[in-house]
């Protein structure tokens, strides 16, 4: 049975239908590593930032490939880097 509603009723909505999921939610199953995992960082002709060991600090939005936010394990500088200069440690 269902009911109509009333005229200039709003639908009944649940608070979290209104609430927008966490920036990093729709991205998280697109992207190959994950928050606090340590990977390699690969330089190329696109930065001049150090190779070496970097840690996962955050998923950024999904542009043309996954992006990442990584802070380096020596030196404590963060960077954001794209899928392709990752790979595992």
């Amino acid at each position: 049975q269902t009911t109509e509603p009333t005229e200039g009723a709003t639908p009944d909505r649940s608070p979290s239908a209104d609430r927008a999921p966490p920036m990093d939610a729709p991205t998280h199953l697109e992207h190959m590593y994950r928050v606090g995992e340590v990977v390699r960082f690969l330089a190329d002709a696109r930065t001049s930032a150090a190779e070496g060991d970097y840690e996962i600090s955050g998923l950024l939005p999904r542009g043309d490939q996954p992006k990442y936010r990584i802070k380096s394990v020596r030196e404590g500088h963060e960077r954001v880097a794209l899928e392709d200069q990752l790979s595992r440690a």
